[in-house]
């Protein structure tokens, strides 16, 4: 394991690694800690419109939770002027089978209005969606008179609790934030890649030839120490994460697994495009292209609710979808949305190692 201690040398080395591997994970921390406080003020002066057409237990479980973040008004179906006349910022419609929907295991699509894409519009919708996700999971399956007792036991329960409903609507704000590791963490491998990778264009690999290491041994220890180092970037988010929540995060184990699962895919990604790029400038140019491009397809940047229906369906090529979508979820307990992200982000990193070692190893044997 020399070569693996060598290389932790060289990475410790870097000033520009730390920035990425502690600086930015820490501040992501931060902005959590802040956004806490700053959320609850902007909440408070929003102001939402609601149209309920389903008039059920579950629909005005809906509203009382709206009614308890935002200034809420109750408005006539179809009634639009309230949007003009900016008495709402936004308008919000309940169809009619919202309660049908939740309780045959079915998620509702929400109308949400505004006259331009503000933070009511972000805010309050995102609510909307994710209190309706905790309806799914109380109500799915149940019986109707059932209902008015699960809604009590749910509206009781205290903030932070082993059950996933309770804390599903506190949890979506965090995962906001977290989900732009989906662009740092594929910036902190680049840093980190560059480091022990420039060796392609300085020789190293017939250098590496006279080594007591196989070619394989070496690239194996290289990607090791790297994904190493990038793991103390999901520490230091962790630790943000937990001061941001007031307690251990829900399904910590998961969540740490989820973000090295992403970090693996990161550095698989980056040793491809160094074993396949010849020039080091269009690596660099490339690398922070594709960061770019696939944390914004995937939701990082912005909900991909947002997006038109031919990006939501390309997002589904994005890593950074499966961790977005793996922190939003990550209160839930069904096999499909606990497993489901990891196996994709596993099956992407498989497939960026096997070609770009592949490539690699290849090219320094000629």
């Amino acid at each position: 394991m020399k070569v693996y201690g060598s290389i932790l040398a060289r990475l410790a080395r870097g000033k520009l690694n730390w920035l990425f591997v502690i600086f930015f994970p820490a501040l992501i921390g931060f902005v959590m800690i802040l956004t806490g406080g700053v959320n609850e003020a902007m909440e408070s002066g929003i102001k939402a419109g609601l149209a309920d057409l389903d008039g059920t237990v579950l629909s005005q479980a809906l509203v009382k939770q709206l009614e308890t973040r935002y200034t809420c008004s109750m408005v006539p179906e179809g009634e639009t002027s309230v949007l003009t006349e900016r008495t709402v910022d936004y308008l919000l419609t309940i169809p009619a089978g919202y309660q049908a929907s939740l309780m045959a295991g079915q998620v509702p699509e929400l109308r949400g209005a505004s006259l331009k894409l503000s933070d009511a519009q972000f805010m309050a919708g995102s609510t909307a969606e994710t209190v309706t996700r905790a309806l799914l999971l109380l109500a799915a399956g149940a019986e109707e008179a059932e209902l008015p007792a699960l809604i009590e036991e749910w509206v009781s329960a205290s903030r932070v609790t082993v059950s996933a409903v309770a804390v599903a609507v506190e949890w979506d704000d965090l995962a906001n934030w977290l989900g732009f590791y989906g662009w740092i963490g594929m910036l902190t491998a680049f840093f980190l890649v560059k480091t022990v990778m420039l060796d392609r264009f300085k020789g190293l690999p017939e250098r590496v030839g006279v080594l007591p290491v196989s070619r394989r041994r070496y690239l194996l220890q290289c990607i090791l120490a790297v994904f190493s180092v990038s793991e103390l970037s999901v520490a230091v988010l962790l630790a943000g994460t937990w001061a941001a929540w007031g307690a251990a995060p829900p399904n910590l184990p998961y969540l740490a697994l989820l973000l090295s699962c992403y970090n693996l895919f990161s550095v698989g990604l980056l040793v491809g495009l160094y074993s396949v790029i010849k020039s080091e400038g269009n690596v660099s140019i490339i690398s922070i292209m594709l960061s770019t491009i696939l944390s914004m397809m995937g939701g990082s940047y912005w909900p991909v609710e947002f997006m038109p229906g031919f990006m939501r369906r390309a997002a589904l090529f994005s890593p950074a979808y499966w961790l977005v979508t793996g922190l939003r979820n990550i209160e839930t307990v069904t096999a499909g949305t606990y497993w489901l992200p990891l196996l994709f982000l596993l099956m992407f990193s498989a497939v960026v190692f096997l070609l770009g070692s592949w490539k690699r190893i290849q090219k320094a044997e000629e």
